[in-house]
């Protein structure tokens, strides 16, 4: 528990391969609606019929949030690329007795990639996430963040199905508008929460996000 609780930061490293933001796949959510919603699928993933089951839910819960505190594209080059061997813990030079958490990966052959840092809730939230997978029998050095459950890369589309399914069933699968709510949804809620509740400036917003800034000013996607 002191351990977790002393890791402030992750810092990672991604390589190209991430689709544009003009081709989103679903708008921000108010913060109201994404913690009732968040709220329902962990109370859903407790209440699964057997461990497979409730290890699937659970993996949806934890991948929202995933995406929600790093500003990460929910797409297989992103958050399906990632191993826990790519993780390194380090202590921090500037607060005394706390962690820092860093990850870097290298996607296809070239050298260039993109660094995203988790929020402080992030890095718990993976940490958390990794207990849940060593008691399944994931979780070593070389399995990925994201298993499936004979520990291959889960890839987003499977994940994508789990939340429609769940959403379906509790009845909450559009936004007010008719949109759809999808895995997409808690990044864009990321992006407009950190402009309108960070302070953030929305160049350092679309740095952290990867996003061009025209995507983000004209796009309805973020509100």
């Amino acid at each position: 528990k002191g351990y977790i609780a002393s890791v402030p930061r992750m810092t990672l490293k991604l390589g190209d391969g991430a689709v544009n933001d003009e081709k989103t796949r679903g708008k921000a959510m108010s913060m109201k609606l994404m913690n009732t919603i968040d709220r329902i699928l962990l109370e859903d993933a407790r209440c699964g019929a057997n461990n497979n089951v409730r290890f699937a839910r659970m993996r949806l819960y934890y991948y929202n949030k995933i995406v929600y505190h790093t500003l990460l594209r929910p797409i297989d080059a992103e958050m399906g690329a990632m191993k826990w061997k790519d993780i390194t813990w380090h202590k921090s030079k500037d607060t005394k007795g706390a962690m820092i958490a860093n990850i870097k990966i290298k996607i296809g052959k070239k050298k260039s990639g993109r660094f995203a840092t988790a929020t402080y809730k992030g890095t718990l939230f993976l940490l958390r996430w990794r207990a849940i997978c060593i008691e399944m029998g994931f979780g070593k050095d070389d399995d990925y963040v994201i298993p499936n459950h004979d520990g291959s890369q889960c890839p987003s589309w499977h994940i994508g199905t789990t939340l429609r399914k769940r959403l379906m069933h509790y009845g909450m699968r559009y936004l007010d508008d008719g949109s759809k709510i999808t895995l997409y949804s808690w990044r864009a809620s990321a992006i407009t929460n950190r402009l309108v509740y960070s302070g953030w400036g929305i160049e350092r917003v679309a740095n952290a996000s990867d996003t061009r800034i025209q995507a983000i000013s004209q796009s309805d996607y973020y509100e």
